[in-house]
């Protein structure tokens, strides 16, 4: 999960530099993106504690009727996202996890929403922003309402998934695109990475 977390921080940098000197995103860089919190979510999938729906699950499970599963559900849905209510922006974004269904139901919507608008912040910031806080607004709203998608189930095990991940963005994981292993510079070799 780390190895994918700093992959797509890699990528967002990349994302922003090229911004820095270009008004536009290269074609499928945000694609390249997005396509880690895809295989993030598949490769939390394969754990029951890394299930958002475990989590909901667990919620509600102290619900005596409608009424104590609507306020349970509602409650652990906002307690991730926006806390407290939709109008008040003070605690946006308040609890990060890295579950199924939040990675690529929450979480990856919500950068889509921002890659979507990053070129037009570069010419007029002003007007992104506010186009960028409606989306993020419907999203937190559609996700209270809903809750996450579930995300497909992996014919994968854990242990196979993690290899072929560790296989496609094993070179990812660096910013000079080379794994780099614990007290080994960026001047030395390091073995590929191995399970």
């Amino acid at each position: 999960m780390a190895v994918l977390s700093r992959v797509a921080d890699h990528r967002y940098l990349e994302m922003v530099e090229h911004l820095d000197h270009h008004p536009e995103l290269p074609e499928g860089d945000l694609e390249r993106f997005l396509e880690v919190f895809d295989d993030l979510d598949a490769l939390l999938e394969t754990r029951p504690e890394y299930r958002y729906r475990t989590w909901e699950a667990k919620a509600t499970s102290w619900a005596t009727g409608t009424e104590d599963h609507r306020v349970l559900t509602d409650n652990a849905r906002r307690i991730l996202t926006v806390w407290t209510t939709l109008d008040d922006p003070r605690l946006d974004d308040y609890a990060g996890r890295l579950w199924s269904g939040l990675v690529g139901g929450y979480y990856r919507p919500r950068w889509e929403s921002w890659g979507e608008g990053a070129s037009l912040a570069v010419h007029e910031p002003d007007r992104a922003q506010a186009r960028l806080d409606d989306r993020l607004t419907e999203h937190a709203d559609r996700f209270l309402r809903r809750g996450a998608p579930l995300p497909p189930r992996s014919t994968e095990g854990t242990l196979a998934l993690s290899r072929r991940l560790l296989d496609r963005y094993g070179g990812d994981a660096t910013p000079s695109g080379r794994p780099q292993a614990e007290g080994i510079g960026p001047d030395q070799s390091a073995e590929p990475w191995s399970l």
